[in-house]
């Protein structure tokens, strides 16, 4: 079982990297768009397209790792009524209704994945993107967030230490 987690946490410090490396690109795509712009007066045409691509492939890809981490948004509302001995159950619970949704998402993504390859279908745009690269960055991301939450499920995060310096 200890494989597992740690094959699940790599792949998820991999996908973070990833998305990391992919903001910087983005970083540096509208950073050359903007000079171009300002002081050449021309464009690449395809900085907005290919931007809103990796916006997603950054979300995407760091979703699993965040949520790993217990960086995601939490609405407590409930969790926090509950007694405190119900937490842990009430976790578990959440936790496969959590992995059921995910992988849903995941097979939805995939069919539409696999179709667009079948088809070829392309941007509507100056570079006819094919959407394949694109949907493939969402769909590995989303596979990465089902194994953060299974990851969970196997063995829950275990409490974290405050940062030197900040209250407890």
């Amino acid at each position: 079982m200890r494989w597992l987690i740690s094959g699940i946490d790599f792949l998820l410090k991999a996908g973070a990297a990833i998305g990391c490396i992919i903001l910087v690109a983005m970083t540096l795509l509208v950073t050359l768009e903007v000079v171009l712009r300002n002081f050449f007066q021309t464009t690449m045409y395809f900085t907005d397209e290919f931007s809103g691509y990796l916006v997603v492939a950054v979300l995407a890809l760091g979703a699993g790792y965040a949520y790993r981490h217990d960086a995601m948004l939490r609405v407590d509302l409930i969790y926090d009524r509950l007694p405190q001995q119900m937490h842990q159950h009430f976790g578990v619970v959440f936790g496969l209704i959590s992995l059921l949704f995910c992988a849903l998402l995941d097979w939805q993504i995939l069919r539409l994945w696999l179709r667009t390859l079948d088809n070829g279908t392309h941007a509507n745009t100056v570079t006819a993107t094919p959407l394949w690269l694109p949907q493939g960055l969402l769909l590995l991301g989303l596979i990465l967030l089902t194994l953060a939450v299974l990851r969970r499920l196997l063995a829950p995060v275990e409490p974290q230490t405050p940062a030197v310096g900040t209250q407890a």
